[in-house]
């Protein structure tokens, strides 16, 4: 059963990419399954996904890849 969002529409299943800080490293994770209402843009992740990503970020051996980013930090010009 698909459920409802706070504005009474009905989600709709898509996959997104998530970008969670875990013990001071940032990490991606690709096509995660997510609930977004297509009214408002609210998004909401299925209790057992939640729990999958948490064991992902805690078990190094689901890494796939490592990047290099750039960080920079913002000054007022």
């Amino acid at each position: 059963m698909t459920p409802l969002c706070r504005c009474e529409s009905e989600f709709v299943e898509k996959k997104t990419t998530l970008h969670k800080q875990w013990n001071g490293e940032w990490h991606i994770i690709e096509d995660v399954p997510v609930f977004v209402c297509p009214q408002c843009g609210e998004e909401y992740y299925d209790g057992r996904v939640l729990m999958n990503i948490e064991r992902m970020l805690a078990d190094k051996d689901h890494i796939e890849k490592v990047i290099s980013v750039p960080v920079m930090r913002y000054k007022v010009a």
